[in-house]
């Protein structure tokens, strides 16, 4: 909610003709923050598993979050994960990662992330998940 406040003070700053294009961005903006890749990618019902980071990349795209000092690349994962069926799956997720956590998402190391057992290329990477969510996901 504090992105639209900055956003709003910053349109009306710039005047009315640039406002459109600050609302599309808040709106783009709110998407990468909130980690969906989908529609329904932030449904806490899909599952939860550990994938390993296959390859790492900069999107283009960097974002000032709140209560950070420094600006927070999106960068795209590419991750490879089994699914509960045991379905061997490869896919690329977008998330925002904090400067100073770039080296904890580097090829071979772990991570959090959510799939649609629909289509299971369609993944969301998870930074917020609980200690016992994880700690179910390590264990299945």
């Amino acid at each position: 909610m504090q992105i639209y406040i900055y956003l709003l003070v910053g349109a009306v700053a710039l005047g009315a003709v640039p406002t459109a294009v600050v609302i599309f961005a808040a709106f783009a903006i709110r998407k990468k923050v909130s980690g969906m890749n989908s529609d329904n990618g932030s449904d806490r019902s899909h599952p939860l598993v550990i994938g390993t980071i296959l390859s790492i990349r900069e999107t283009g795209m960097t974002v000032h979050l709140p209560g950070r000092s420094a600006f927070s690349p999106e960068c795209a994962l590419t991750v490879g994960f089994t699914t509960r069926e045991g379905q061997a799956v490869t896919a690329v997720g977008e998330a925002l990662i904090a400067m100073v956590a770039i080296p904890q998402f580097q090829p071979g190391c772990t991570v959090p992330l959510r799939y649609d057992p629909a289509n299971p290329a369609n993944i969301r990477i998870v930074l917020d998940a609980s200690p016992y969510e994880l700690q179910q996901a390590q264990y299945r």
